[in-house]
């Protein structure tokens, strides 16, 4: 921070938890840090990131027709080395640790059984990032810092992947759809809405885009006079 003057962050999707991580927990925090702009931002990860690391991605709302072109196992290798994926892994803050996030035959997977969904996808060494980024944010403790959460909603997201013993991990899951922005899912992009009303005072404000899409939102002319705004305000 420069000339002690109170600063307006900004962060999108994943970069939000870094933010959060590192910044919010600093001495400086209630002196140069005024408020916080969240756009996209998955608080409590996204059941998105369990098919990417069981079976790989095409990364990209809508992106299903180009899988004969490029298989989405072809991808997972490299997906998986990124230690920012199972960053995003659903969060205990906002799932249930025995809420279902995928099945292989009659077989369940939840927070409870992390470590047994990486051995099956033969990927141990996720088990050991999982460890060093589960816990990073604690128990969800409000930041003291104003907050803008800014997300959309409206668009079919991943809830529920489901496997056939024949088919996993390699294949692609049949997918249960739920609420979000096409990449992460509503109760993830609202957690910060649990701080309202304890956050020291300071004011947590929510705006909920209709049909926002995860990386389309950030260029809609709307979200971007709505971020000036808030800066000005606060300049």
């Amino acid at each position: 921070m420069s000339c002690n003057v109170m600063q307006v962050t900004l962060a999108c999707s994943r970069f939000r938890l870094h933010i959060m991580q590192i910044s919010w927990h600093a001495e400086w925090k209630d002196k140069f840090i005024y408020s916080h702009i969240s756009i996209a931002g998955a608080w409590g990860g996204s059941l998105q990131i369990i098919r990417l690391l069981a079976s790989g991605k095409i990364v990209g709302y809508n992106m299903n027709q180009y899988r004969i072109l490029l298989p989405p196992s072809s991808l997972r290798e490299m997906q998986r080395s990124f230690t920012s994926s199972t960053f995003l892994f659903p969060n205990y803050n906002v799932w249930s640790k025995d809420e279902v996030f995928a099945t292989v035959s009659d077989k369940n997977y939840t927070l409870k059984s992390v470590e047994e969904f990486f051995q099956d996808i033969n990927y141990e060494v996720g088990w050991y990032q999982y460890q060093n980024t589960a816990y990073l944010l604690g128990n969800f403790k409000a930041p003291n810092v104003a907050i803008h959460c800014i997300y959309g909603y409206g668009i079919e997201t991943p809830e529920l992947f489901q496997w056939s013993s024949l088919w996993f991990p390699d294949y692609q899951p049949h997918t249960t759809y739920g609420d979000g922005d096409g990449t992460v899912n509503r109760r993830s992009l609202e957690a910060c809405k649990k701080w309202i009303g304890k956050n020291g005072g300071k004011k947590i404000s929510t705006y909920a885009i209709k049909d926002g899409e995860h990386v389309e939102i950030m260029s809609r002319e709307p979200v971007i006079e709505l971020i000036k705004n808030i800066v000005l305000m606060n300049s």
